[in-house]
């Protein structure tokens, strides 16, 4: 009996690792306001972005993810006239299982770098410079008067 019972319990404890390692943790949600900056710089792993004209001056962003704590770090800072925004990793954690999504609305004017390794940028409207590279992800540009190089 006491084998059968030792058996069912390292049964219920493979289960569950096997249960929570499927399902990705519940999603965050991080809004932050900035200054307005001259520059918006997003690197990104495989998190998709869009970029939206804002009404103000201010420079909002707004990240969604279900990434787990101990893995992702978000990076939000402003260095002079640039806000950096940028997706890390941790090192030495093997599970990076979740997603993300950025939501930038800035000033008409200001202009975007980015670098994405598999997600998708999305921009429309601008009137800045928008220089970027994304190996695999989809990049999406519409009604833009600014210099482009992608």
């Amino acid at each position: 009996m006491k084998q059968f019972m030792k058996l069912t319990l390292l049964m219920v404890i493979i289960f569950s690792v096997f249960i929570f390692n499927l399902y990705p943790a519940e999603k965050v949600e991080i809004n932050k306001t900035f200054k307005p900056a001259g520059t918006v710089e997003i690197k990104t792993v495989s998190g998709d972005c869009t970029f939206k004209i804002g009404s103000d001056s201010e420079i909002k962003v707004s990240l969604v993810h279900t990434y787990d704590a101990d893995s992702f770090e978000p990076i939000f800072k402003e260095e002079g006239n640039v806000l950096v925004l940028e997706e890390k990793f941790k090192e030495g954690k093997k599970c990076n299982a979740g997603e993300s999504t950025w939501t930038v609305t800035v000033p008409v004017k200001t202009n975007i770098k980015f670098k994405s390794v598999s997600g998708d940028f999305t921009a429309g409207g601008l009137k800045g410079d928008i220089h970027g590279s994304a190996v695999s992800g989809d990049v999406t540009l519409a009604n833009l008067a600014g210099k482009l190089s992608v």
